[in-house]
């Protein structure tokens, strides 16, 4: 398995629904069981990390963590190069491949299944860009 890539984000500050910004300095390549080829992000775009909307315990449990499988992860969404199913277990088998332990990766993914459809959708309508 390779080494999962760290991200370079710069800070931009807090947006209209209060979620921290960052910009993805440069493209990030990863690779993965679900991705039919060596996938890479884009660079210089705004990210907010989950693209999921906050649930308090989550939040409070898991804030802020894994940020690189957050970049892959919106960056999935943005694009819709898979379905939102596949996008959400690239994002639990990254953060597992950040170092977190199985337990957070599921508090995270259960955050992005619960609530993630709502951003999914705005993408798939163009309404996030």
């Amino acid at each position: 398995m390779t080494t999962f890539p760290h991200v370079r984000l710069e800070y931009i500050g807090p947006g209209d629904s209060g979620r921290t910004r960052w910009l993805v300095i440069e493209e990030m390549h990863v690779a993965h069981p679900l991705l039919p080829v060596d996938y890479a992000t884009g660079a210089l775009w705004e990210t907010d990390l989950a693209s999921v909307p906050r649930m308090l315990l989550v939040w409070l449990l898991v804030g802020g963590d894994a940020p690189a499988s957050g970049v892959v992860h919106d960056w999935l969404y943005r694009t819709g190069f898979l379905t939102r199913r596949y996008a959400d277990q690239i994002f639990y088998d990254l953060i597992i491949r950040e170092g977190y332990s199985a337990f957070k990766a599921w508090l995270m993914w259960s955050g992005v299944r619960a609530g993630g459809w709502v951003t999914w959708r705005k993408y798939r309508k163009g309404e996030n860009k």
